[in-house]
């Protein structure tokens, strides 16, 4: 038996809610991976100028101290 004409449009309204659910979700993971790139390479050019090498050295592993950093720097 065919489908109910009511069937097939939320069928093909859930369809078009997941795949702009994925591309919502893909724009901005990008968009928070650019955000994070420019934060930690602002902090880095602020610890090389400042010659806190090893700052800057424990900041690429430790996360918690790359926070302190941020917040010191007042980088959001």
């Amino acid at each position: 038996m065919c489908k109910a004409p009511d069937e097939i449009y939320e069928s093909g309204i859930a369809v078009g809610r997941e795949q702009g659910e994925k591309a919502g979700e893909k724009k901005g993971e990008k968009r928070g991976e650019k955000r994070g790139e420019e934060r930690f390479a602002a902090l880095s050019e602020r610890l090389l100028r400042d010659a806190q090498l090893e700052d800057l050295k424990k900041a690429v592993s430790d996360r918690a101290y790359r926070g302190r950093l941020y917040r010191e720097y007042r980088l959001r």
